[in-house]
């Protein structure tokens, strides 16, 4: 196992831009230039949280959409090939089922 990425936002956050609908690209670069998301944070912070926003955006629809059945999915392929003794294949799924659940929003109850 990899160690955890940081979540681009924390569960505040999300819940602060969950509580307005996101509904276009123009309009995530507007909030997130609004909100707490871009305060206290590095240029490179920020440009995270702009990823996450942005995919948030996405409509469900969209292909290109970073979706949570996909880590589920690194993360049991990650399995297997180290059960096969593929520990470089392994390391590298978990490594982008890492990076990938960075920019997506935690599980709430």
């Amino acid at each position: 196992m990899t160690d955890r990425i940081e979540p681009a936002l924390s569960a505040e956050e999300w819940r602060a831009l969950q509580s307005v609908k996101i509904g276009s690209s123009a309009y995530a670069l507007d909030e997130i230039s609004r909100s707490t998301v871009s305060q206290e944070r590095s240029d490179n912070e920020c440009s995270v949280a702009l990823i996450a926003v942005l995919n948030a955006a996405l409509p469900d629809s969209d292909d290109r959409k970073f979706r949570s059945h996909w880590i589920e999915w690194l993360r049991t392929e990650a399995d297997i090939l180290k059960r096969a003794g593929a520990g470089a294949g392994a390391l590298c799924a978990n490594e982008i089922a890492d990076a990938l659940e960075s920019y997506l929003p935690p599980e709430l109850p």
